[in-house]
């Protein structure tokens, strides 16, 4: 699936739920280095929502009161940390569409079947592109 269609079809999703509200940007360590560009461009440029960003744990453990189905959750970890795969059952949970960033599986071995297999049970909708990478299929 292409980049191109991905968004179109989180945008037509959110337009169904009344529009995106806030994007979270959530990692930790030095995943956390690579959602600053993402976050800075929401800041910066975005005039009807907001994002802001939370470390892994935060988000788990003082998740925000506004998470819910008009919301994205920016979720990024090179290597499939236990906290934040617990960030992705989270933002999962409350209804928001998730976007996963993971590292390369080839480098770092299981950390992108992870966040694939969570996906999985989590949303029925997934596939794996043949690159190995997770993108959302039916939002």
């Amino acid at each position: 699936m292409e980049v191109k269609q991905i968004i179109a079809e989180i945008k037509e999703k959110m337009d169904q739920r009344g529009g995106l509200k806030h994007m979270y940007f959530v990692a930790c360590g030095g995943s956390k280095a690579a959602i600053f560009p993402g976050l800075y461009l929401i800041q910066s440029e975005a005039k009807n929502f907001s994002g802001t960003t939370y470390t892994s744990n935060e988000f788990v453990h003082a998740t925000p009161k506004e998470l819910d189905e008009r919301c994205i959750a920016v979720i990024c970890s090179l290597k499939a940390t236990p906290e934040t795969v617990k960030a992705v059952e989270t933002a999962n949970a409350a209804g928001a569409i998730t976007i996963a960033m993971t590292g390369n599986a080839d480098r770092y071995g299981k950390g992108r079947s992870v966040c694939c297999d969570i996906f999985k049970r989590r949303s029925s909708g997934l596939q794996r592109l043949q690159s190995g990478e997770c993108a959302p299929h039916r939002l």
